[in-house]
């Protein structure tokens, strides 16, 4: 039976998948590291003083451990997957970035098997395959497809590859401060440190040309595309196992997928179909195994 962590977990995937769409447009007007500086600004006005009220805990008082946790937490989960995440909208589609999202869980099993010495069964090594399977079914057709091409599969492996050790590292750090600091941290770091790329890019952008719908884009973002999935992340990664963060992002494709589907105008092709539902079959694969493991330890504690 799925807890509390679980739904939280999957969650954010589904908030994150359904802002790929939606960022697209925005970056293809907004330069990408102001884009980011503004997003990880509202996050940050907002996180600080509410973790502030919820834990009562000032950053400052973090200590020196805590502090060098958050920083590579930043770089790993926000600044970098972000950065080559928004860059790879530049070269592909919406639909073909969030299914190669779906490389996460295979990525996470791994990289978990080598850092965190979790097991490697059969049913994670299937889990990998169907996977990797989706993202190889949803680029039969090429970069004609959806527009993508080797420097956006290049961009979004190099994004995966950082939000994969980011699920790590939020395993072992995340017992360490409450959520709420540790979300407020994250995006307090992560403002440091794209503001002066944004400062350089907003001296040259247009700002006549932000309109009512950018500015909503760009408040969502920060809000429900970055501070909400990273909030449930921390709150959630410390009951279920790190490989299960890993394999939830393989539902960022489904949402992404149908809010371009329904408010995007996006052709739905059938091995776009096959691939979904191969991503599905990941996740399913994946909570057997932890069901499985649960009802073993149950039996073992009577």
């Amino acid at each position: 039976m799925m807890n509390r962590g679980h739904i939280f977990i999957i969650l954010q995937a589904v908030l994150f998948g359904i802002s790929i769409p939606i960022v697209q447009v925005s970056v293809a007007t907004i330069p990408v590291w102001l884009f980011t500086a503004m997003t990880f600004g509202i996050a940050c006005i907002v996180m600080v003083p509410l973790a502030r009220h919820v834990d009562g805990i000032k950053l400052t008082d973090i200590g020196r451990k805590n502090m060098v946790g958050i920083l590579m937490s930043s770089l790993l989960g926000v600044v970098l997957y972000t950065l080559f995440l928004l860059y790879g909208l530049k070269y592909s589609s919406a639909v073909s970035v969030a299914v190669i999202n779906s490389l996460t869980p295979a990525v996470t099993l791994i990289l978990s098997f080598f850092i965190l010495r979790e097991s490697l069964i059969w049913q994670k090594v299937l889990a990998i395959g169907f996977a990797v399977a989706s993202v190889l079914v949803m680029n039969v057709n090429g970069a004609s497809s959806h527009g993508g091409n080797i420097i956006g599969l290049l961009l979004m492996i190099l994004a995966v590859v950082c939000v994969s050790l980011f699920f790590i590292y939020a395993k072992r750090f995340s017992v360490e401060l409450p959520p709420f600091t540790l979300t407020a941290g994250l995006f307090t770091i992560s403002f440091i440190i794209t503001l002066p790329i944004g400062i350089y890019q907003a001296f040259s952008f247009n700002w006549s040309v932000m309109n009512f719908s950018l500015w909503a884009q760009v408040f969502y973002y920060g809000i429900g595309a970055i501070l909400l999935p990273y909030l449930l992340t921390y709150i959630g990664i410390t009951q279920v196992p790190a490989s299960f963060a890993g394999i939830s992002m393989a539902v960022v494709p489904v949402a992404s997928t149908l809010v371009a589907v329904l408010f995007y105008h996006t052709a739905l092709k059938v091995t776009d179909v096959l691939a979904l539902i191969l991503v599905i079959i990941s996740i399913v694969v994946s909570e057997a195994r932890r069901k499985a493991i649960q009802t073993q330890t149950e039996v073992l504690e009577k």
